[in-house]
């Protein structure tokens, strides 16, 4: 879990994202905004 946790914070860091917590929601939310990240990491 703490290996996809890390992958997951720096996929929203390598995205610009500061705020983890907020993008975690925001994620949440959209699931398919998950995929979009994954396909650009």
């Amino acid at each position: 879990m703490a290996a996809a946790r890390n992958t997951a914070i720096n996929i929203i860091r390598l995205r610009g994202g500061t705020d983890i917590a907020a993008t975690h929601r925001d994620f949440r939310y959209r699931p398919a905004d998950v995929l979009d990240a994954l396909a650009a990491a």
